[in-house]
């Protein structure tokens, strides 16, 4: 077990311990502050979110493409349909006007009739097939585009919640270290230094004595350490930890 630590101050004024206590608060307090900064930074959501509108503009601009192919593709065939109903219109009137009387002939035009006329069915299939894609792939672009309109209002949202509270943790951080700064002045300068060089190798320099235990490490504080912290003749270290003990003094 180590010795026991202190720094002699003659009577220690109480008032510098309670400060003391004050600023490790602030100094715990800070650093919270500092790493909820941090990780408010590294936060994602906005990176989810810009993630999920590049996907839907990049299959909103695949959709939009989709139309124009099919687009082209029904002017094509409606093309076709007018060519194919021209020529079986020409078929007809061969087979009907009553100047042909020759069988094969006849036959061959109704040959001919049947095939266009088995073209034209396919074509038009063809074109209200592309119909219907146009309009699923349109009705898809319209419920992408109210997608993406609801996605760029939440990314807008929280962008301007993310910058909110950005500024309130910096002017909370600033303050604490205005805090910070104010009591370290009221402070010994031996006792503050003490207090720095432990906070370097600990997060909790200063350790509150409960039940006669330092709460930093829970061992048993000895009757003679106790007593001195009683008689608050000098900064009291832990034998174990090296803390700075914090014996609170009950209110009258």
């Amino acid at each position: 077990m180590h010795h026991l630590k202190y720094i002699k101050m003659g009577v220690l004024d109480l008032n510098q311990l309670e400060i003391l206590w004050q600023l490790q608060d602030h100094d715990l307090n800070l650093k919270s502050l500092e790493t909820n900064l941090e990780d408010l930074s590294k936060k994602d959501s906005i990176k989810v979110l810009k993630a999920k509108l590049k996907s839907l503009e990049d299959k909103l601009d695949r959709r939009n493409k989709s139309i124009v192919e099919n687009e082209k593709a029904l002017k094509k065939c409606d093309k076709e349909l007018q060519g194919l109903s021209y020529e079986l219109g020409e078929i007809d009137k061969q087979l009907y006007n009553g100047n042909i009387t020759d069988l094969k002939q006849l036959s061959y035009l109704d040959s001919e009739s049947n095939r266009l006329k088995k073209l034209i069915n396919e074509q038009e299939v063809k074109a209200l097939s592309l119909m219907e894609k146009i309009d699923n792939t349109q009705n898809e672009i319209n419920s992408d585009k109210i997608k993406c309109e609801k996605i760029n209002k939440q990314f807008d949202d929280i962008a301007k919640e993310h910058e909110y509270l950005m500024g309130e943790l910096k002017l909370k951080i600033d303050k604490e270290i205005e805090i910070i700064n104010s009591i370290s002045s009221n402070i010994d300068k031996d006792i503050l230094e003490k207090y720095l060089k432990l906070k370097k190798t600990k997060n909790v320099p200063i350790a509150k004595v409960v039940k006669d235990e330092c709460s930093g490490c829970h061992m048993i504080i000895s009757f003679n350490i106790l007593q001195r912290l009683n008689k608050n003749e000098c900064i009291v270290q832990c034998e174990n930890c090296g803390r700075i003990l914090y014996l609170e003094v009950p209110e009258e």
